[in-house]
């Protein structure tokens, strides 16, 4: 069973990758990221499977219901328990094994939690979401990176910043930003 999942992520990701496109105009599922089966309670693992309908991108649960529309262009599985989803318009948001919406498909980017908290990039401004999309930091700065240490390098405009947690200035010299974040400023 763990093989024939291996298999069926495998082909998923690369339909995901390749962006095939149905060209049927029925409401049926054209593809399951599993073996073919009629029956499909037997074959869905308990994590979320994603389905493929007219062409869009959803999720169907272990017993086969869909638990996420299938309106996205592309989904993936994203760590361990979430699943990012694209629109045709290149936005990017997440949903989780019960596709319950975490972050709205309306972002650039985002990554991974980086002690509890997810940087996001919306239109050239950066924030902090924790693991339930709630903005911790807001959408505020020109550039982002993760955590690290309990602090995380911001930039606003021409000035750089370390920032805590909570998006307190901790210090405005960022002279150790090479040796913390293996990063050069410009």
């Amino acid at each position: 069973m763990k093989k024939l999942f291996l298999l069926g992520a495998m082909v998923c990701a690369l339909g995901v990758m390749t962006a095939c496109k149905s060209g049927t105009a029925d409401t049926t599922v054209d593809s399951i990221a599993m073996a073919d089966s009629t029956n499909l309670s037997e074959q869905l693992s308990p994590k979320p499977t994603i389905i493929k309908v007219n062409g869009k991108y959803g999720l169907a649960d272990k017993d086969g219901n869909v638990i996420l529309e299938p309106a996205y262009s592309a989904i993936y599985e994203w760590e361990d328990e979430y699943y990012k989803i694209f629109t045709e318009q290149h936005r990017q948001g997440l949903v989780d094994r019960n596709g319950h919406i975490i972050l709205k498909p309306e972002y650039n980017s985002f990554g991974y939690l980086q002690e509890g908290l997810r940087l996001v990039d919306k239109d050239g401004q950066c924030g902090y979401a924790d693991k339930h999309g709630n903005f911790v930091i807001p959408l505020k700065w020109t550039f982002g990176d993760d955590f690290k240490d309990g602090k995380a390098y911001v930039e606003l405009g021409d000035s750089s910043y370390y920032i805590d947690k909570q998006g307190k200035i901790i210090s405005c010299n960022t002279d150790d930003w090479e040796q913390d974040f293996g990063h050069q400023e410009e």
